[in-house]
């Protein structure tokens, strides 16, 4: 026979809950020539196990024709 499952539904609160609080902040240029740039950064107010991650960066270029 199959084992049981142990896996059980529960309703209410969770006690594990984790609190996240970043800053974000971003950039949005268009260049005479059609060229539009982008940057965007994420940063966490948080330490310890309510930190997810370090930082996050992301450039975009957009060239249109």
């Amino acid at each position: 026979t199959p084992p049981a499952s142990t896996n059980q539904l529960t309703f209410g609160p969770r006690t594990d809950n984790t609190d996240i609080f970043d800053f974000t902040v971003g950039l949005h240029a268009e260049l005479r020539n059609g060229t539009a740039v982008r940057v965007g950064a994420t940063f966490p107010f948080t330490s310890g196990d309510n930190r997810a991650f370090d930082a996050e960066l992301q450039v975009q270029v957009e060239r249109r024709f």
